[in-house]
């Protein structure tokens, strides 16, 4: 059985759905990751999209 994480942010909600990416992209068949993150800030976005895996919340890769 997978552990689930859920990534809580109060302030950032990109750190939330970065951590979620990174966690099932690494621990994915372990791990069942969630993020409570709301929206993705374009900077972010482009930040993210220079490398890393896909975000399963937004798409993108990060």
């Amino acid at each position: 059985m997978k552990q689930r994480v859920l990534f809580i942010g109060t302030n950032n909600a990109d750190r939330t759905q970065m951590a979620e990416g990174y966690l099932r992209a690494r621990y994915g068949d372990r791990c069942e990751a969630c993020s409570a993150g709301i929206a993705l800030d374009p900077r972010a976005a482009s930040v993210a999209d220079e490398s890393g895996p896909v975000s399963p919340a937004s798409g993108r890769r990060i």
